[in-house]
């Protein structure tokens, strides 16, 4: 909607050029789970953008560490997590509440 928007209300021009178009819905997580992203502060971005082969590995390499700390931190620390959170509320303890609570922190 905020592509919508800011053509509509005039901050920005409509794209021609279905390609950065659709780079820019691609990027709908960071659309839903914020910070929001409007459409007149990446347009200039996403028509001016340059791809090299230094700026691919360090996307590469990015998205590898990613992945690493998804696998190797937030799915071990999945199972003592769940865990934890499956104890009733009346067998709960203070500490072991705030283990859970950290061990999510860490696994999200």
């Amino acid at each position: 909607m905020s592509y919508t928007f800011d053509v509509y209300l005039g901050n920005t021009r409509a794209t021609r050029n279905v390609l950065d178009y659709m780079t820019f819905i691609m990027m709908f997580p960071q659309l839903v789970a914020g910070p929001s992203v409007r459409y007149r502060d990446v347009a200039k971005q996403l028509v001016d953008r340059t791809t090299t082969g230094e700026k691919f590995a360090y996307g590469v390499r990015r998205f590898a560490v990613g992945l690493g700390k998804k696998v190797l931190i937030a799915n071990t620390l999945a199972v003592p997590v769940n865990a934890i959170f499956n104890i009733p509320f009346s067998q709960m303890t203070p500490g072991l509440a705030w283990l859970g609570t950290f061990g999510f922190a860490f696994q999200i």
